[in-house]
């Protein structure tokens, strides 16, 4: 229910209660009646889970050679001078896979750069490239995931390829409108003119056609913000005392590019950061999920407790990271007893700017996830260059519906 409705509702409510007062007292029993019937109507019923929406058991084998693709390509992005993370040009795409009714399951994702002729090129013309739900919700069941999170695959340079284990995959409603977003990166070719596509292919089963069953797989979206206002002490916390504000910060250290469209407790634009979004808390404390690093080596860690939004354990299937260049590990942290239960490493390009690659963590042995511990998320940045760049850390931990 949401506050639009929630205010719509105590406006109606009100007026009725005056027209209430009025009335014969065999006339207010009536109205009562049907008063109590229409809110009871209004309001909205909790959505089942997907296992209880959709209650079909299917026990044939499984069957890979049913796997669909779908391929869709961005429009030209003309390379003809340095972009730096996050400032490269940027093309969207929005898009249906089936009709509504259908269930989609998602189980892999790729992104290739390609020239005019469809040559493939390096990655390193490839900033990031998500695949997200469109602005609207169109699911019967309702998802593990927070509401704002709209993602469902980020890959990035250093990754650029993603599939589910065997028997596992991501369900979407077919009425559930889809949306890519492409953008380019050229961290380290000064004089160039050339002309690249981003290529995409998604592999999906659609339900109608498979006889076997898939465990439902949904993502969370845990991610590393750095302080820069407000009083001394964690998000959401409040400050004591003897806190002092944070003055070491200087605003202009923090990159000014979109965050990801997700927030920690509140996301706002300040017009006073030339758009700078920002994350905050209730306690005057703001924050931002891009920021810079000078040459050096950076430590941070957060607690992520509340964006796993666990209600009972969960099953870990995958975990893959989105960071920049000169990270060199990012970890899931059991704070109960300081285990680093998930890590994600990367290899840094042999020469110049960039990452060769971005670890897929699939575990071996299973890994649960508890709603009893805290746990916080790690990352370790290396800038072994002469220059301050952009930096962010984000892992995408799928987890057994």
């Amino acid at each position: 229910m949401n506050l639009d409705t929630e205010t719509f509702r105590g406006f109606f409510l009100n007026y009725l209660r005056g027209i209430f007062t009025k009335m014969s007292p065999v006339l207010k029993v009536g109205f009562f009646v049907f008063v109590a019937a229409l809110y009871s109507c209004s309001v909205d019923s909790e959505k089942p889970s997907f296992q209880d929406w959709s209650g079909e058991i299917k026990a044939g084998p499984y069957n890979p050679s049913q796997i669909k693709t779908a391929q869709l390509i961005s429009k030209p992005f003309k390379i003809d001078t340095v972009y730096r993370s996050m400032k490269g040009p940027v093309d969207e795409e929005e898009f249906y896979l089936a009709d509504s009714g259908e269930v989609i399951w998602f189980t892999g994702y790729k992104v290739e750069v390609i020239n005019e002729t469809g040559e493939v090129l390096e990655d390193g013309f490839m900033c990031h490239n998500n695949l997200n739900l469109d602005s609207k919700r169109h699911f019967p069941w309702q998802p593990q995931n927070f509401d704002y999170q709209n993602r469902v695959f980020t890959l990035t340079q250093g990754v650029t390829e993603i599939k589910l284990p065997e028997g596992y995959a991501i369900p979407i409603p077919g009425e559930q409108g889809l949306k890519i977003m492409y953008q380019a990166l050229n961290h380290n070719y000064s004089s160039i003119d050339t002309t690249v596509h981003h290529r995409v292919t998604l592999e999906y089963f659609l339900a109608s056609e498979i006889d076997f069953e898939l465990k439902p797989v949904f993502m969370q979206t845990l991610w590393l913000v750095k302080q820069y206002e407000g009083p001394e002490g964690n998000m959401g916390e409040e400050p004591t005392k003897n806190a002092n504000n944070v003055t070491s910060i200087d605003n202009e250290n923090y990159h000014p590019a979109q965050q990801p469209t997700c927030g920690v407790d509140m996301l706002a634009n300040n017009k006073s950061l030339k758009g700078l979004d920002m994350y905050f808390d209730s306690f005057g404390r703001k924050y931002t999920g891009h920021w810079k690093i000078a040459p050096g080596i950076e430590d941070i860690q957060m607690n992520v407790t509340k964006m796993l939004n666990l209600s009972e354990k969960k099953k870990v299937v995958m975990a893959v990271g989105h960071v920049h260049p000169f990270c060199e590990k990012i970890g899931l942290i059991d704070e109960k007893n300081n285990d680093e239960i998930l890590t994600l490493t990367m290899q840094q390009a042999d020469s110049g700017i960039g990452l060769n690659e971005i670890e897929t963590f699939v575990p071996t042995t299973d890994i649960w996830l508890s709603p009893k511990s805290s746990y916080a998320l790690s990352s370790t940045y290396n800038n072994t260059g002469s220059d301050t760049l952009s930096a962010m850390s984000v892992m995408y931990v799928y987890m057994e519906e």
